[in-house]
C-alpha cells in the first residue's frame, strides 16, 4: 500500500544520523507520498547514552506524526513484550522488499549496506562521505551532511518520477500481486454476487 518504502539498516547510534532519515520521511509524507521507513538496527551496545538517543529519536517521529511511517524495528515488540530482534534472513527480506536504501551516516568506517544494496539492485541514497564515495562511485545519490531534509526528499521524489525500474515495481506491485488481483477483481466480484444472492432473496 505504500508508494515509497526506504530501508535504514544500521544500529541506533547518533553517526548513524537517524534523526535526518526521519525528518526527510516526513517531508515526503507531507508531499502526499504514502511512505515507510524501516530503521533494522538495536542501540549500539557500547554506549549507554544510546538508550536516550532511542528515546529522542521516537519523540522526533510522534512531533513530526510519522510514528507509523517511520518505523524502529527495536521498539515494536514481539509477543514476549521484548524488543524484536531480526536475523539476516529477514534483513534480506527487507531489501527485497524496500525501494531504496536511505543512508544518512555522518561517519562510517566501510558501509556494508551499500555493498548489500548493490546486490539487492536496490538505489542509494546516501551522505557525501568518503567512505560511501569510494563504495558507490558515481552509482550513488548523494547529499551533504548539512542539507535540508525538504532537499533530500525533493531528490527522493524526482527519482521516483524519472527511474522506469522503480515505476515499473510499483505498477506490478499495484496490479499484479495475488493481493492486487484479489483486491482489483476477485472481491469485487464476491460482493457482487453477494448483492445478487441477497436481491434475490428478498424477491
Amino acid at each position: 500500500e505504500q508508494d515509497l518504502v526506504l530501508l535504514l539498516p544500521a544500529r541506533l547510534t547518533r553517526r548513524k544520523n537517524v534523526e535526518l532519515a526521519i525528518r526527510i520521511t516526513a517531508s515526503l509524507v507531507a508531499h502526499g507520498i504514502r511512505t515507510r521507513l524501516i530503521v533494522t538496527g538495536p542501540p549500539g551496545p557500547h554506549n549507554v547514552a544510546n538508550i536516550a538517543y532511542v528515546c529522542e529519536l521516537d519523540e522526533l517521529r510522534r512531533s513530526l506524526g510519522v510514528e507509523k511511517a517511520a518505523l524502529l524495528l527495536y521498539l515494536e515488540r514481539d509477543g514476549a513484550r521484548r524488543p524484536m530482534r531480526i536475523g539476516d534472513r529477514v534483513v534480506a527480506d527487507l531489501y527485497a522488499l524496500s525501494d531504496a536504501l536511505l543512508f544518512p551516516s555522518t561517519q562510517e568506517g566501510f558501509g556494508l549496506p551499500l555493498i548489500e544494496a548493490g546486490l539487492a539492485r536496490l538505489p542509494v541514497f546516501c551522505s557525501d562521505i568518503p567512505p560511501s564515495r569510494d563504495l558507490a562511485g558515481d552509482s550513488g545519490h548523494y547529499f551533504a551532511l548539512d542539507a535540508s531534509p525538504h532537499a533530500v526528499a525533493d531528490m527522493i521524489e524526482s527519482w521516483m518520477r524519472t527511474d522506469p525500474a522503480y515505476s515499473l515495481r510499483r505498477r506490478v506491485l499495484r496490479s499484479y500481486t495475488w493481493q492486487a488481483v484479489y483486491t482489483n477483481h476477485i472481491e469485487p466480484l464476491l460482493w457482487r454476487a453477494k448483492r445478487q444472492g441477497e436481491e434475490r432473496a428478498a424477491t
